[in-house]
């Protein structure tokens, strides 16, 4: 496992993901229907259509790298509660592969990923749980469980954020490392 491979690659573009879902999210909430969109590269018309082909992608990719990065912490979802992996594949990496001081990394526990949180703790837990759902019920398969309402669109804004504070403060605080870049903002209009 090369540790700085994943350390300024790997998880900064997983934390970008992120940062593409909650924009991409903002967007997908506020707007009552698709918009006209064009993209370009290098100032060079590429693609016309809606925005749905920009946005879907972005939220899709960034939920699965959400979700990945939530397992990376060492969280999952289970039986409808936010809780610990209790064991890893032997292929998995996680937080804990990794050390400061020759003490390796802890898991997050489901009560620092929620503490974290300066609002209702349940407001957290459906955050991080909502991710968890969407990843799993809603890309890989089609799934009336996807509409249940045990998640708002608040609850995904909540966790766009949460994420990468707690990726931050987990792995690249104690191991002394700045923060990587991985907000992804637009252009206001």
């Amino acid at each position: 496992m090369d540790r700085a491979n994943l350390l300024e690659r790997h998880i900064p573009y997983r934390l970008q993901a992120v940062g593409a879902l909650s924009l991409a999210w903002d967007w997908w909430s506020t707007w009552e229907k698709p918009k006209e969109a064009q993209v370009f590269f290098d100032g060079s018309l590429a693609m016309i259509g809606t925005s749905n082909a920009i946005i879907n992608p972005m939220m899709e990719s960034g939920f699965v790298h959400a979700r990945a990065l939530l397992e990376f912490l060492g969280l999952c979802s289970r039986k409808g509660k936010l809780a610990n992996i209790q064991r890893r594949r032997p292929d998995d990496i996680g937080v804990e592969h990794f050390s400061a001081n020759g003490k390796p990394l802890l898991r997050v526990t489901p009560t620092v990923a929620i503490g974290m949180y300066q609002g209702p703790p349940e407001d957290a837990e459906r955050a991080f749980l909502a991710v968890f759902h969407l990843a799993n019920k809603g890309f890989a398969h089609f799934s009336a469980d996807l509409t249940q309402g045990r998640w708002s669109k608040a609850n995904v804004a909540v966790a766009c954020r949460g994420i990468p504070i707690l990726v931050i403060n987990s792995l690249y605080v104690p191991l002394g490392l700045p923060a990587p870049e991985y907000e992804v903002r637009s252009n206001p209009r």
